[in-house]
Formats: C-alpha cells, structure tokens, sequence
C-alpha cells in the first residue's frame, strides 16, 4: 500500500510540474523571443555522425540553448566519428540584422587534431534566410585517441549590444586514429601528401589527384589562405576576395589591432583610430609598457608608475643598514605600545564621564541631560522622516519608468 501511495504521488508531481512548465515558463519565453535568429546543425549531418536523425539547436529564437550554458556539458556530447571531416552548420536572422565574430578556433590536441577552419570569414554579417556553412575538423593521423575542439562565437544585434548567452563556446570531441605509413604506394606522394594503408596516397587539404599533383585552387590561394574546397579558398582576418587577394583595410591595424570590416579595425584597449594609431596614453608608455586605458600602462617587471617611467628598487631581507628589517620591528613594537596606552586612557575617561552623567548631585546637571536627550530624539526623528521622504520619491520614479518602458514595448514591430 506504501509503494502504490509513493508511485500515485510521484505521477501527481510530474504532472504538476509539466502544468507548471506549459502554463508558466513557455509563454514567457515565447513572449521575450521575437527574433528569428537561430544557428542548428542537420538531421542528416547528426544521422551521418550517429545513425538517427535530430536537428541540434545551437541558438534558437535569438538566445543561446541552454544546455550549452552548462559547465559538464562535454560529458555528454558523443564524440564524432573518425571519417567524418566536415561539420555543416546552419543559421539566419530573419528580418532583423545581427554581426558575428569567431573569435576562438582551437584545437585542444594538436598532435591529433588540426586547427578547425571555416568556410566563411571570421566576422561579418548573418544573412537573413537559412544559410549552411562548413567547419572542417581533419586529424593529423600521427596518433590515436579522442580530441577536444573548441569553437568561440560572438553575436551582437544592430545597436552592437550582444545577445542573451554570448559569448559562447561550443565544445565538441572527435575520435582520430593514427595512419600506419606503408610501402604500397609505388610512387611518392606530392605536396604533403601520405600514403595510406591500402596503397593510394592521402592528400592534404587543397590537393587531389593520384600523386596529389593537381591543385583544387588555380592559382593558388594568397595571403596565407587556406583551399577548402575547388576554387574556394578561406581567407584570414583582414582579406577577401577569391584567392584572398584584396585587402580589407588598406592601412594596416596596429598595436594588435584586427580588420573585421573594410577599414574597420577592432582596436585592443588603451588605442584609438581607423587603424588603431592613437594611443589613450600621452605621452607614451616608456622602458616597454603597453598602454591599456586612458593615461595607464601595463609596466614589465621591474618598473612602476603610470607610465612605467620608475624603476623599483630591490630590497633585500635582514640588513640593519638602509632598508633594514630589525629596526623597522622595534618602530612596530614602539607603536603598538603607544596604541595600548592611549585605549587604557580612553576606557578610564570614559567610565568616569558616565559615572557623573547616570548619577548627577545638581539640579542643573539633570536638566542639561533631559535637554540633550530630547535634542537627540528630535534628530532621530528627522532624520528617519528624510529617509522615509527619499524612498518614496525613489518608488515615484520607478513606477514612471516602468510606465514609458511599457509604452514603448506596445509600439507595434516596423520592419
């Protein structure tokens, strides 16, 4: 009887709870979601990764999944395949305009994973209707085991303000296995290329043919870009173009500054400029400081000051001479003796000074007491009626801007 109580109650609060969650949490989280900005990865890329079809959310509806917010999500991502190399990723924005920044791509074993490399530029805009792109993930084929990925994305709305749960990381693990070298190949594989278990040469990314001969980008990418596919080359950050031969910003960006847009920079701290040119710090940092805000340097070791124009002096432990540790001890003990005496004094003075005011022999000394404590009521009062007149005008104010933030949300949705 015990155990059918428990299971009858158990249903009952699962029941309550799923009321709780359609009733409570679903409308308000589709009445704060008016975007259609939302990045997810295919049902058939995850039924080539894991034998059934699911569409993974990254974002939906203009906010981050929230189990990526999670600190033990990698625990429970499975870990990809060793023959898949790509990874297609789908987003839009819909009618609003939204800007990205991949701003990390690493791998965490490098020794058995490659750098990962996107299809598309590290930063720009997202368009509007669903888009795939490719984020290619090869193995370097020199040992086995599982590798760690991670990916870093920034997104940001039109006034430039980040969305709910950016920045993000995604973090994925993929499975590589270690390619044994062979002597079935009877010709030597060209531009990096290996031969493979069974006799036929494995080219590295942007070469095919039998010897890896031919080229998939002719002529070959510039700039350091990387061939991703035939005739698609993936520039670097500050160039574009099909063989990424055309600079983004025609000056340089300096002081580690990087070329997002065409001449746009985006500038470290403590510099200003289309190219990053201007410092916060005039003049400027000196003996190797780097200027992080408005007149402050990050000094090297061994220098101090706003502009690291100081030298710190070495001190050196247990010398009596100059900077020495037993007189600075005997000066401490010196104070603390002082501050002991003058609390004895005080306590002294104190007791004596109440003794006369809780028992005074004159009249006059009474009526000076009920004077003061009167006095001492009329400032409490006061004072707690300021208070009182503070939070209600504090209260006034937040109920007027509550009103106009609820008259501009009623404006209607102009596209």
């Amino acid at each position: 009887m015990c155990k059918a109580k428990l299971q009858v109650a158990g249903i009952l609060a699962m029941l309550l709870y799923h009321m709780f969650f359609i009733i409570v949490i679903l409308p308000s989280s589709i009445s704060r979601s008016r975007t259609r900005l939302s990045l997810w990865i295919d049902e058939r890329q995850i039924a080539s990764f894991f034998g059934y079809p699911l569409e993974v959310f990254i974002i939906s509806d203009g906010s981050v999944a929230p189990y990526l917010l999670d600190p033990n999500v990698e625990e429970s991502i499975p870990v990809i395949p060793p023959e898949v190399e790509t990874v297609n990723l789908t987003w839009e924005a819909g009618p609003d305009i939204f800007t990205y920044w991949f701003d990390d791509l690493q791998s965490m074993d490098e020794s058995l994973l490659y750098r990962p490399l996107l299809s598309i530029p590290s930063s720009g805009v997202i368009p509007g209707g669903p888009k795939i792109f490719q984020m290619s993930i090869p193995c370097t084929g020199r040992d086995t085991g599982i590798a760690g990925l991670e990916l870093g994305l920034q997104i940001f709305n039109k006034n430039g303000r980040p969305i709910r749960g950016s920045p993000m990381k995604l973090k994925l693990k993929k499975q590589c296995n270690a390619i044994v070298a062979s002597d079935l190949c009877n010709f030597d594989c060209l531009n990096g290329g290996r031969c493979g278990q069974y006799g036929f040469c494995e080219c590295a990314q942007g070469f095919l043919g039998p010897r890896c001969e031919k080229s998939m980008c002719d002529p070959a990418c510039e700039n350091n870009g990387t061939c991703m596919s035939p005739e698609v080359c993936i520039c670097p950050d500050g160039f574009s173009g099909k063989r990424c031969e055309r600079a983004l910003c025609k000056s340089p960006c300096q002081h580690g500054g990087r070329c997002i847009q065409e001449d746009v920079c985006w500038c470290t701290s403590g510099y200003l400029g289309n190219a990053c040119q201007y410092s916060k710090c005039k003049p400027n940092c000196q003996n190797g400081g780097t200027c992080i805000g408005v007149n402050k340097c990050r000094c090297p070791v061994g220098y101090q000051g706003n502009l690291c124009q100081q030298r710190r002096s070495r001190r050196r432990k247990g010398i009596k001479t100059g900077y020495g540790g037993k007189k600075k001890k005997k000066k401490k003990n010196k104070r603390k003796k002082k501050k002991k005496n003058k609390k004895k004094k005080n306590k002294k003075n104190k007791n004596l000074s109440d003794k006369k005011t809780k028992n005074p022999k004159n009249k006059k000394a009474r009526t000076r007491l009920k004077l003061k404590r009167k006095k001492t009521l009329l400032a409490e009062i006061t004072r707690f009626a300021r208070r009182k007149r503070r939070r209600q005008e504090r209260q006034r104010k937040r109920a007027q801007l509550k009103k106009e933030n609820a008259k501009r949300k009623r404006k209607p949705f102009v596209r």
